[in-house]
């Protein structure tokens, strides 16, 4: 038997072993997410779940949340649930009287920024205000709560970001190629 072309057990198939672990953990999708898809360079946040104000009667169903720059206030049929469309909306907000525009769908908005901050509320960041809807066989005068803007809970990654799996996969090849070149080179200098 030549025990110099022997290979010490249990270490024949570290480095494959290694090599293995390492690519099988580059690949961290997880349910609901495609990662082949192309995404943007920049971190796009992600915002929270909006907190919402709601009032309702026989008549209408409506919802005030705070979207991006805009106050949004969604009005619907009650009964039927359809977005009612043609209204003359407007949000009294302490002294301010202001229209909504409409976009369809039952959707209306006011920029947020033209809102006077309020100290009426229990919560921070919530203000308290009256909405006017007006329309065929609508006229009504409702309270509700507009809400403060949501919170930033988590970003996209940046592409930078992305490429760190990358890169520890690709260290840890190097590490385990500079392994197996030190480990040949030593065993031919036990042949020679």
């Amino acid at each position: 038997m030549n025990s110099a072309r022997r290979k010490p057990a249990g270490f024949s198939g570290l480095p494959g072993y290694v090599l293995g672990c390492m690519l099988a953990t580059a690949a961290q999708a997880h349910e609901g997410h495609d990662h082949a898809a192309n995404h943007d360079e920049d971190a796009t946040p992600i915002a929270a779940p909006a907190p919402i104000g709601t009032a309702s009667t026989p008549q209408v169903e409506m919802v005030v949340a705070h979207e991006s720059k805009d106050i949004v206030i969604y009005i619907d049929d009650y009964a039927s649930n359809a977005p009612i469309d043609g209204l003359q909306v407007q949000i009294r907000n302490g002294s301010q009287l202001l229209q909504a525009s409409a976009a369809g769908d039952g959707i209306y908005r006011v920029p947020a920024d033209l809102l006077e901050k309020s100290d009426q509320s229990d919560k921070p960041g919530e203000a308290a205000a009256n909405v006017h809807i007006h329309g065929k066989n609508l006229d009504l005068n409702l309270q509700s709560v507009i809400p403060p803007a949501p919170q930033i809970s988590d970003m996209h990654p940046t592409a930078s970001q992305r490429a760190i799996p990358l890169l520890v996969v690709l260290a840890g090849a190097l590490l385990v190629a500079v392994i197996s070149w030190l480990n040949l080179r030593r065993r031919r200098q036990r042949l020679s």
